[in-house]
């Protein structure tokens, strides 16, 4: 596992794919409630503005966002 700076729009795209697949309403409710959930939902677009200044950091395994 590697830690690194989202630098792409592809890793922003990774993240939004892995928080829609773990949005609250998209989890089993025992998963939920044992292992959390997401409750926000971000756009392509307000995460580049939110990575402008202060980048995200994220963990890939063989190039693939985590």
């Amino acid at each position: 596992m590697q830690y690194c700076l989202a630098e792409s729009d592809n890793d922003l795209q990774s993240i939004l794919t892995l928080q829609r697949e773990n949005l609250g309403g998209n989890l089993a409710p025992e998963i939920a409630a044992q292992e959390g959930f997401v409750s926000l939902v971000h756009s392509l677009s307000s995460l580049r503005v939110i990575s402008g200044t202060y980048r995200h950091i994220i963990a890939k395994r063989d190039n693939q966002v985590m």
